[in-house]
């Protein structure tokens, strides 16, 4: 594992491609590939904080609490103490009949009608309320034939009958001492369809702020408050992998603000081509799984947005400086699979001679020829960042 080798050694010292994906970058993984967003820089030492949020003064480590870490040595989910459940409820509003009606000021208001989707099936709707602040939410579930999940249109109103917002998605939880935020940490699906949600609502502003990763790509999820009056913490995975060729892992990690909008954030891309590698060996090798990030720390100088990552090793400790909310382009990871499984095939991508197959690229997202001479052939193809790009050719 030539770049872990060298990455543990020394951090002054290692082969890595670090910044932004451009239209240049066009790479044919060979053995060993990792990436950093722009706004992550390595540091030789650990940095002195003047927070008081780092978790690993009691030797506590952050990346514990990952869903999976978590579940494996207590056989249940992380509790997540900070969320409350928003409960049903009716003491500022109930429904009779066709009607809301609002205890404070006997107001009534119809119930809506023309929420549901054209061809969905709708079920009864619902009150639920937040504790302390008396805003009522009315939600409306509906659910499409044959789907696995429920989905939601949901009304705010204030206990006097006011509507304040309206969502498309349920928030299920709140949190003490943030009266104008809701949360939902949806997870669904499993295995190959396991798919993680987390929505933020800035119920000042009617905003919702997502973050998650698409069916099928999601790996582990650290979801932490990083302090009583401090921002939350999301770290997940996006994990890709073909069997007999290799796998790649692309952490994110956000610094979430009361509002529900990222203060700080950066990702980190580990691709490995190993024929006997699979999805947990991914997470078991890269130093930057999301269960080994160790703490967490705000640095506060001259005004800058900085915050130290610093993730753990075995007993190697490697701390990453985050500045400020990265938000370019991440490159797209593609796997290159041939057709006829055992035939040798060479091909061109972008006029770039490839003569191996299956293999791993590394690309900017967008639009790309793929051609060949024998038999002849040419296609358009297209890949996105964040997500896994399986291509057969």
């Amino acid at each position: 594992m030539k770049i872990i080798n060298i990455l543990l050694l020394s951090l002054s010292l290692f082969v890595v491609f670090q910044g932004d994906a451009s239209a240049e970058t066009l790479q044919v993984i060979e053995d060993e590939w990792l990436w950093f967003s722009s706004n992550l820089e390595k540091k030789l030492h650990a940095a002195v904080s003047n927070s008081n949020n780092t978790r690993d003064k009691q030797g506590f480590q952050l990346g514990n609490l990952t869903y999976d870490k978590y579940f494996e040595r207590n056989g249940q989910p992380p509790d997540h103490s900070f969320l409350q459940l928003i409960e049903k409820d009716f003491k500022a509003a109930r429904i009779e009949r066709e009607d809301i009606v609002f205890m404070k000021t006997g107001v009534k208001i119809p119930l809506s009608t023309d929420h549901y989707p054209s061809g969905s099936d709708k079920a009864l709707p619902y009150i639920m309320e937040i504790p302390d602040t008396r805003i009522v939410l009315v939600v409306y579930p509906y659910y499409f034939y044959g789907c696995k999940d429920n989905d939601h249109i949901v009304e705010l109103y204030t206990e006097d009958g006011a509507l304040l917002h309206q969502f498309n998605s349920l928030p299920t939880h709140f949190v003490e001492n943030i009266p104008q935020l809701l949360i939902s940490p949806e997870r669904s699906g499993c295995c190959d369809s396991l798919k993680w949600n987390m929505r933020f609502y800035d119920l000042k502003k009617g905003r919702v702020s997502k973050y998650g990763c698409p069916e099928g790509v999601c790996g582990d999820l650290l979801f932490v408050k990083l302090g009583q009056d401090e921002a939350f913490l999301i770290g997940f995975e996006l994990i890709g992998y073909l069997p007999g060729i290799g796998a790649f892992i692309q952490t994110n990690v956000y610094i979430i603000n009361d509002d529900g909008l990222p203060l700080a954030s950066g990702k980190i891309i580990h691709a490995l081509k190993n024929p006997s590698i699979n999805k947990r060996n991914i997470q078991d090798i890269s130093p930057f799984s999301i269960s080994k990030l160790y703490s967490v720390q705000q640095v506060k100088s001259d005004g800058d947005n900085k915050w130290l990552l610093n993730f753990q090793n075995e007993d190697v400790e490697i701390p990453l400086m985050m500045k400020g909310d990265y938000k370019k382009s991440t490159p797209a990871v593609v796997f290159l699979i041939p057709k006829v499984p055992g035939k040798k095939v060479t091909i061109e991508f972008n006029n770039q001679a490839i003569d191996s197959l299956p293999t791993i690229i590394i690309c900017e997202s967008g639009s790309y020829e793929l051609s060949r001479e024998m038999p002849k052939m040419m296609n358009i193809i297209e890949v996105q960042s964040d997500t896994v790009n399986r291509i057969f050719f």
